[in-house]
This record gives C-alpha cells, sequence and structure tokens, in this order.
C-alpha cells in the first residue's frame, strides 16, 4: 500500500537509534528495493517515528517506489515512549556491548522507578540505602542490556566523563570499553607498553608497569604487537635483577604475565 503519512523526525528519539555500518544500511537497501515494500510496519506515536528511520531514510531516497506502513502506538509520555524504543532495539539488533549498556543507561530512572513501585507492592517496609539502591538499579540495567554489571558501571563512568572522541572510538570500535575506562578514571597514567617503548635503557620502570596491571598490558600488546615485543623482551631478560622496593609485588606480575607469554606470541606469529 503506498503510504502519504509522513512521520516526525524526533531529534531525540533518532538518536537512540544506533546507527548502521554502511555495509549493513546498503544490504537493507537493496533488500527493500527487491521486494519493493517495507515489511516491518514503521512504528510511531503521536505521529513521530519511534521504529523504522533506516528504513525511512530508504523511502525518501527512493520516492515513489516502497510501499509502507504505520503503526500508532500509545504510551502515557515521552519517557514510556524512549523505553520501549530502547528495549525494542536491544532486542531485535546484535549489538556491541558499549552500544547496549548506552542505550540500557536511558532507561536508569525508569528502571529505578519500577523497583521502587515494586518494592510497594511487596509490601517492603525497609527502606535501601541509597547506595544499594544504585547498585541494584545498575544490576537490572545489566539484565536489559545483556551485559555485566561491571560494564553497566565502566560505561555509565565514561558516558559521564570521557570526551567525544573517546566515545567516537568506542562506538568505531576502535578502543575497548576497558581501556576506555581506565583513560578516563586515570587520566595521567601512560600506557604500560608505551612506557617501554619510550625506553630503551635496561633501567625500565616496572614498577609503574605492575601498577598498570596484566589485563591492561596485553590488551597493548595486542595493539603493538612486535614493536612491543621486542622491547618488551629487553624488559623479561632482566626482570629479576631490577631494583625495586616492590620485589613482591614485581614477582608476582612477571609470574602471572609469563604464564600467558607464549600464547601472546603465538597470536603475533
Amino acid at each position: 500500500m503506498r503510504y502519504s503519512f509522513i512521520p516526525i523526525i524526533d531529534p531525540e528519539f533518532k538518536s537512540l537509534i544506533p546507527p548502521l555500518s554502511d555495509e549493513e544500511f546498503r544490504q537493507l537497501e537493496e533488500n527493500i528495493l527487491e521486494v519493493g515494500e517495507c515489511r516491518e510496519p514503521l512504528v510511531t506515536w503521536n505521529k513521530i517515528l519511534l521504529d523504522g528511520h533506516n528504513r525511512w531514510k530508504i523511502i525518501q531516497k527512493h520516492p515513489g517506489e516502497i510501499d509502507y506502513e504505520c503503526t500508532e502506538m500509545v504510551f502515557d509520555s515521552r519517557n514510556e515512549a524512549m523505553a520501549w524504543m530502547i528495549r525494542n532495539q536491544l532486542g531485535r539488533r546484535n549489538l556491541p556491548n558499549y552500544e547496549r549498556a548506552r542505550l540500557a543507561l536511558r532507561l536508569k530512572e525508569a528502571v529505578a522507578a519500577e523497583a521502587k513501585e515494586k518494592q510497594r507492592e511487596a509490601g517492603g517496609a525497609v527502606r535501601q540505602k541509597s547506595d544499594k539502591a544504585a547498585v541494584d538499579t545498575k544490576k537490572e540495567l545489566a539484565k536489559v542490556a545483556g551485559v555485566s554489571h561491571d560494564t553497566i558501571h565502566k560505561v555509565d563512568v565514561i558516558e559521564q566523563k570521557a570526551p567525544e572522541e573517546v566515545k567516537a572510538q568506542l562506538r568505531r570500535g576502535e578502543v575497548s570499553i576497558n581501556k576506555a575506562y581506565n583513560e578516563v578514571c586515570n587520566p595521567r597514567k601512560l600506557s604500560a607498553a608505551q612506557k617501554i617503548l619510550e625506553r630503551d635503557k635496561r633501567t625500565t620502570d616496572i614498577n609503574a608497569i605492575v601498577e598498570y596491571g596484566v589485563e591492561d598490558l596485553l590488551e597493548d600488546i595486542r595493539v603493538l604487537k612486535d614493536e612491543f615485543i621486542n622491547k618488551f623482551q629487553k624488559v623479561m631478560d632482566v626482570r629479576r635483577d631490577v631494583a625495586t622496593d616492590n620485589a613482591e609485588a614485581v614477582l608476582e606480575f612477571m609470574n602471572e604475565f609469563e604464564s600467558e607469554w607464549t600464547e601472546i606470541k603465538e597470536i603475533f606469529k
């Protein structure tokens, strides 16, 4: 059916839709043009488009060529409509964890309100402390997003404190959530691997590297690869001889790292 109805594009609602990659958009466009219609209806509320932003873009790109229908939803408020959008996106698309957590965090107030309502319905008389309530809310958000509670916490910090460039890198998959979180929480701390690459002497600051942690160091290695291996090997050769006031921590760190070392070198072959 050819539709003359033109939905309203609300910028705030549109911002909730993670963009398709160029390839995903091209494939969607080809599929729609092949059958000459949108098989799923566009979804609106008060004539505002909730679901189908990419399909609508394709319809506008090919005026008069594509049949489409619209389904009008009923909600009591913008917040309810936005909550439906978010849950719909999380349920339908294979989104990366950063996008899933970012979307779920937009539901924070709604989830907190639902938790309070459930407590009242259950006749709960004991008030939770604010920090405990915050933890419970994040656990619920983690369930909604299908990610860990720790991921929700880290993305929450990133959304509040990280510069836009870091968020853009996360959306492009150029940096991990863990890496971005550490950069936000420790803006003055250099990459452990970078510390090694900046030094050619055998007096590498091993204490700073130990402080950085094995998990982040391994991630840096995967990025820096061969250049890192050559210089880090120099540290490995003299690891037991480095003068330090933190010998026990150094030994523990090196033992943990060495257990991964063979596997890491295989990855880079």
